[in-house]
């Protein structure tokens, strides 16, 4: 849990570790932050085998692919007719 970012109070109240007295004041788990850890990172902590779809995930890269090289061809044309302009000033 660590290794994805969770905060190491949350995993110590997870695994049922006492917080001392002190680090209670400044370490304490709020409710809201431990809702919001449980809706980001409960897939991470199931012990059943979570349902990837393939199919829907290759569809996901495949369109975020598909924009970015989209981007990187706008960019690209930008430059080339920057470029061409430059020359015919010259």
């Amino acid at each position: 849990m660590i290794n994805i970012r969770v905060p190491d109070t949350v995993v110590d109240f997870w695994l049922g570790r006492a917080i001392g007295e002190m680090a209670k004041a400044y370490k304490g788990v709020q409710a809201e932050d431990l809702k919001k850890t449980y809706l980001e990172r409960g897939r991470f902590i199931s012990i059943s085998v979570p349902k990837l779809d393939v199919k829907e995930l290759e569809a996901k890269i495949e369109a975020r692919l598909d924009e970015r090289s989209r981007q990187l061809q706008r960019l690209v044309n930008g430059l080339t007719a920057e470029n061409m302009e430059l020359m015919s000033v010259t």
